[in-house]
């Protein structure tokens, strides 16, 4: 059995995805897949199940929380991450 945590990135900058990837890949765990946008992103983490899924909090930010919240209640053993550059975000919009 395979202990190696696997881990899905899904944000839209390739540059940053990019940043995210080599960082983990110092890191004792498997980067199962990777997409720029979050309906397939979402779609490859159904079919991959990883252990975390990474996911940048994109603009409509509703859009991004309604699926990482859909996907948890389906998938409750996910860690899900949440990035973002926004610097407006609110407790409010968050719950």
């Amino acid at each position: 059995m395979n202990s190696t945590p696997t881990i899905v990135l899904v944000h839209r900058d390739d540059y940053e995805r990019g940043q995210l990837r080599t960082a983990l890949e110092s890191l004792p765990v498997q980067i199962a897949g990777e997409r720029s946008e979050l309906r397939s992103g979402i779609a490859l983490a159904h079919q991959v199940r990883p252990a975390i899924l990474i996911m940048e909090l994109a603009q409509p930010i509703e859009e991004s929380l309604f699926a990482a919240s859909q996907f948890k209640n389906e998938h409750p053993e996910c860690a899900i991450f949440l990035v973002t550059d926004a610097d407006d975000l609110t407790p409010e919009v968050l719950r």
